[in-house]
């Protein structure tokens, strides 16, 4: 086994005939809520009280963008060019496969969300984001108390055909676009 952890971001576009596999770019929001999430002491709550803590996979979207100019950087915290209204148009179905990497170390998630023909117009797609619940805690062994910890859902991560991931393309609306992000972890 490897002595370093990969962490490895690709898209995976599917448009009528048309299927791009893209690589992604994690943002600080996305290395925070990692870091975050590994820091992580407990809940302070005691048995008789309910608490709630909400992370990653709560609540989860993946939005599309019009830019085709724009690099990203770590700092980013938006699409430059949603399509729809800030953040963009939510996608009309979503779902979540994992998968187990007891037998070879690869550990996988992947997002799915799909736009149903007509939800998104004609336009260039030149970029897109995931957005998700990411933990902003950076103090060591950071704890919750019987109060909610309720993140907001921030970009962790953005592709964009700028910085050479995927070459834009027009949307055709006549037909679905599906996206499916997948976060792998594996030894390297």
């Amino acid at each position: 086994m490897g002595r370093s952890i990969v962490v490895e971001g690709y898209v995976i576009i599917k448009n009528g005939d048309k299927v791009i596999k893209a690589r992604n770019h994690f943002v600080d929001a996305g290395l925070k809520g990692l870091l975050s999430t590994i820091i992580f002491a407990r809940t302070t709550c005691g048995a008789t009280h309910h608490w709630y803590v909400y992370f990653w996979a709560s609540d989860w979207d993946i939005y599309l963008g019009s830019d085709t100019s724009t690099k990203t950087v770590a700092t980013m915290t938006e699409l430059q060019s949603p399509i729809g209204t800030a953040p963009g148009t939510p996608p009309d179905t979503k779902d979540i496969n994992v998968k187990d990497g007891s037998s070879d170390g690869v550990w996988e998630v992947i997002y799915i969300a799909t736009w149903n023909a007509g939800s998104v117009p004609a336009t260039t797609l030149g970029e897109m984001a995931l957005y998700m619940k990411a933990p902003n805690k950076t103090a060591f062994q950071w704890e919750v108390g019987c109060n909610e910890y309720n993140p907001s859902k921030v970009m962790v991560s953005r592709l964009s055909s700028a910085d050479g991931d995927f070459s834009s393309f027009i949307i055709d609306d006549t037909k679905p676009l599906t996206v499916e992000w997948h976060v792998k972890f594996s030894f390297a």
